[in-house]
């Protein structure tokens, strides 16, 4: 069994998890560090990773995935037994994060597919990243629904969505208890800033709507790039509509680095980040 603090958690990881698994190409390095991060986070799940790294070679296990022909596809193959998927798969991530391995040469070398390479990401997120997920969440016995639904809430668990999961305090009062006082505290604290979470929402939203605005008449910009700046905004905009300031931040963040080079969204680019930064003074 494990505290409601990290099953939260290993929720959070596998949220991270399905946005590769049922995500596009587009900001995978941030996706990519987001499940690292969430390993990171976790002293459950990073002590079952570090568990299992006792007596694993990751250069020995890399080198066997490799299976490449002269007259078919080259495939990368996991190890079969779960407790070497789990190091694997989170060494491959580390490599990838740290530029040891060229991820768009990895996909086009084992993951190659005529239909291009959100289908090359696609196939790399079913092979490699599902089966992680799937390992953890039935280690820690979580429905993967319920890892959904639970992130998908106002980022907070309910006492009634983890009472198998969650251990009894010893000093006479209940988790459940311990629980209801924080979350008290926490709603007094958002009753403080709602106000303010609103306006920066709504002002993060009308700046995004004046982006994809220019966008329709912007008829210069790479394809590429305009579609992955519509992709981005949009996904900022439903964010801000279910009030998700984590990640509306986070995308925010990321937006800066994909539309660097967008010279006519340049003055709404800065302004995006102006309005983040006076957020947080």
């Amino acid at each position: 069994m494990i505290s409601l603090e990290e099953y939260a958690k290993v929720c959070s990881l596998i949220s991270s998890c399905n946005d590769i698994i049922h995500g596009k190409f587009i900001l995978a390095d941030y996706k990519i560090t987001s499940i690292l991060k969430n390993i990171g986070d976790s002293k459950e799940i990073y002590n079952l990773i570090a568990n299992c790294m006792n007596d694993f070679n990751f250069e020995r296990e890399f080198s066997r995935a490799q299976l490449k022909y002269a007259s078919k596809p080259n495939q990368f193959i996991l190890p079969t037994e779960p407790e070497k998927i789990l190091p694997f798969v989170f060494c491959v991530l580390v490599n990838i994060k740290n530029k040891n391995i060229n991820f768009d040469a990895f996909l086009k070398e084992f993951y190659k597919s005529e239909e291009g390479r959100a289908r090359e990401f696609s196939n790399f997120a079913n092979q490699i990243i599902l089966p992680f997920r799937n390992i953890i969440a039935n280690f820690f016995e979580i429905p993967i629904s319920d890892a959904n639904n639970m992130i998908s809430k106002d980022k907070k668990p309910k006492t009634e969505d983890v009472q198998p999961q969650i251990q009894k305090q010893e000093e006479g009062n209940t988790m459940e208890e311990n629980f209801d006082n924080q979350e008290e505290k926490q709603e007094n604290y958002a009753e403080l800033t709602t106000q303010k979470v609103e306006e920066f929402l709504n002002e993060i939203k009308s700046i995004c709507k004046e982006i994809l605005s220019e966008l329709n008449y912007q008829k210069r910009m790479q394809e590429d790039l305009r579609e992955n700046i519509i992709y981005i905004t949009n996904a900022i905009i439903f964010n801000c509509e279910n009030n998700d300031l984590r990640n509306a931040v986070a995308l925010i963040t990321a937006f800066e680095y994909v539309a660097k080079t967008a010279k006519s969204i340049k003055f709404l680019t800065k302004e995006l980040k102006n309005v983040l930064i006076n957020f947080y003074e």
